[in-house]
C-alpha cells in the first residue's frame, strides 16, 4: 500500500496497554480469529495476561479470554452496578487494562438521577443528575473485586457541579490514575459588560489508591476569554511513565461565533500533559497544524535506559474542505521528554485512513493499528510501522469484504497482537443482507506477517 501525507479525521475509541516483559509464552507463532455472539460486539482494547493469554475488553461490557494462541476460553458480562430504589442508574465502560494479579481494571462513566428534595428553588430544580468516573476492579475470572466513583457529588445549589466522565486508566506501583472530562463554569463578561455563565470542558485526572479510593484530582484547561471564545480541552488517554508519573492525551477545540452569529468549532489541536503522582503538572504543550485537524486516539511515552525521551501521538488528521483540498488520513507526532514537538506527519492516499492506537515498536520505531478504506467502500484493519523518524517502513491489512478496523494494538515478544472489529453481511431472504459484528483478534510477526496456514480472516458469505 503506497501511503502519503496529506489529510484526517476520525472517531476515536478508548484503549489499553501493558509492559510484556516475563511472558516467555507471548509471540509464538501467528493466528488471527473471529470471536461472535448473539449481539454485535466491537473489541474496544487487548493485553496479554501473565499466564500467556490475552484479555479482550468488547462493547456492551463484555470480557473475552483466550490463550496465547487465540483459542476462547471465556466470555463474561461485567457486573455493572444496580441502581437503588427511586433513583435512575446508568452506567457504561469503555477502557480496560491488565492488573499483576491477572485481573483488570475498567474505567468507565457512572451516571445517577434522582428526584431533588427542595422543589421551591428559583429556578425550580425538578432532578439532579450526577455523573461520575467509574471504576471496577475484577480478578483473574472476570469476577468483580469492588467498584468505585470518582467525582464531585452534584447538589441543589448547584445540580451542574462536577458531571466527570472517566475515558482512560492507568495502572500505578500504588494504585489507578485516570483521565476524562469535566464541564466547567466560569464568569465572562456579554457584550453589554455584564457578568454571564459560560461552559466550557477541562481535563479531568484523578488517582485512586488499590482499593478504588479517590487520592488526588485535579483540572486542567485554558479558562475562556469572554462569551463568544469557549475553550474545550478533553482527556483521551493516559499512560503511566516508568518514573511513577504519567502522560496525558487531550483533544483541544476553540469554539467561535462565525459572521452570521453562529457558534461554531475551529480547529481541533493535540493537547499533552505530563504529570507527576501527585498530579502536579511538569508541563503542558498544545500541538498541530494551524486550519488542520488533528483528533487524537492515542498517546505512548518513548524510553530507554535513562528514562522517558519522549512521546508519540496517534490519531485522524484532515483539512477542512473549505480551506485546502484533502481527505482523511492517519497521523503520528512524535515530541521530545519536554513535549517539544520533533515532526507531525499524516499518513494516508487518496481514500481514508486513521489510526486508532500506536506504540513503541520491538525495534524503537513507532507502529499504529487503525483502518484503511480499500475497494467499494470496504475498510481493512490497517497496521503500519516506522522508524524512529518517522519514514514508512511497511503496511500490511487484514480482513475482507465489509468493514474492518482496528482498534488497539499491544507488542508482544516477537510480534504484536491487534484487537479490532469486522462488519459483514449475512443474506437474509429477498436478497437482503444483515450487518453482522464481531471481534477481530490478530497475531503477528515484526513485519506484521500472519502465516496463511494460520489465518482465519472474517467469513465472505
Amino acid at each position: 500500500m503506497t501511503m502519503i501525507y496529506r489529510s484526517v479525521m476520525c472517531g476515536v475509541l478508548a484503549f489499553l496497554s501493558l509492559a510484556l516483559v516475563g511472558c516467555p509464552l507471548l509471540g509464538l507463532g501467528t493466528w488471527s480469529n473471529t470471536y461472535g455472539g448473539a449481539d454485535d460486539q466491537e473489541a474496544i482494547c487487548v493485553e496479554a495476561t501473565p499466564d500467556g493469554g490475552y484479555l479482550v475488553l468488547v462493547s456492551g461490557a463484555v470480557l473475552l479470554k483466550t490463550d496465547g494462541a487465540g483459542n476462547e476460553l471465556w466470555r463474561r458480562e461485567v457486573e455493572l452496578d444496580e441502581a437503588e430504589e427511586g433513583v435512575g442508574y446508568d452506567a457504561t465502560v469503555v477502557f480496560g487494562r491488565v492488573t499483576a494479579d491477572g485481573g483488570c481494571i475498567i474505567v468507565g462513566t457512572r451516571r445517577m438521577i434522582r428526584q431533588a428534595a427542595d422543589l421551591t428553588a428559583t429556578p425550580p430544580v425538578l432532578e439532579i443528575a450526577d455523573t461520575d468516573v467509574y471504576l471496577i476492579k475484577l480478578d483473574e475470572n472476570g469476577e468483580k473485586e469492588w467498584s468505585a466513583n470518582l467525582g464531585d457529588e452534584a447538589t441543589e445549589d448547584d445540580p451542574a457541579i462536577g458531571n466527570e466522565t472517566g475515558v482512560s486508566v492507568g495502572v500505578t506501583e500504588s494504585g489507578y490514575v485516570v483521565a476524562g472530562t469535566v464541564p466547567m463554569k466560569r464568569t465572562v463578561q456579554d457584550d453589554q459588560g455584564s457578568d454571564v455563565d459560560s461552559w466550557d470542558d477541562d481535563v479531568y485526572v484523578a488517582t485512586a489508591d488499590a482499593d478504588g479510593a479517590l487520592v488526588e484530582s485535579a483540572n486542567f484547561g485554558e479558562a475562556n476569554a469572554e462569551l463568544t471564545d469557549a475553550k474545550d480541552e478533553r482527556g483521551v488517554a493516559v499512560r503511566v511513565t516508568s518514573d511513577g508519573g504519567s502522560v496525558v492525551g487531550a483533544s483541544k477545540q476553540v469554539r467561535t461565533l462565525d459572521e452570521d452569529g453562529n457558534l461554531t468549532r475551529d480547529d481541533a489541536d493535540v493537547y499533552l500533559i505530563r504529570l507527576k503522582s501527585d498530579l502536579t503538572s511538569d508541563w503542558d504543550k498544545t500541538l498541530g497544524e494551524a486550519d488542520v485537524e488533528e483528533n487524537i486516539a492515542s498517546v505512548a511515552p518513548i524510553e530507554d535506559n535513562t528514562g522517558v525521551v519522549g512521546y508519540a501521538v496517534a490519531g485522524a488528521w484532515w483539512k477542512d474542505p473549505m480551506k485546502a483540498f484533502g481527505g482523511v488520513d492517519a497521523f503520528l507526532l512524535k515530541t521530545d521528554e519536554n513535549g517539544t514537538e520533533i515532526w507531525l506527519k499524516p499518513f494516508g492516499t487518496e481514500d481514508t485512513e486513521w489510526a486508532s492506537c500506536v506504540q513503541v515498536a520491538n525495534d524503537g520505531g513507532l507502529i499504529f493499528v487503525g483502518a484503511a478504506e480499500g475497494i467499494n467502500g470496504d475498510f481493512d484493519v490497517l497496521l503500519a510501522k516506522t522508524d524512529a523518524d518517522g519514514t514508512l517502513s511497511w503496511t500490511q491489512t487484514f480482513g475482507s469484504y465489509g468493514f474492518d478496523a482496528g482498534a488497539w494494538l499491544e507488542v508482544t515478544q516477537g510480534g504484536y497482537i491487534i484487537a479490532g472489529t469486522t462488519t459483514w453481511k449475512i443474506p437474509w431472504g429477498n436478497n437482503t443482507d444483515v450487518d453482522d459484528t464481531d471481534v477481530y483478534l490478530i497475531k503477528t510477526d515484526n513485519n506484521g506477517n500472519v502465516n496463511a496456514a494460520d489465518r482465519s480472516d472474517p467469513e465472505v458469505m
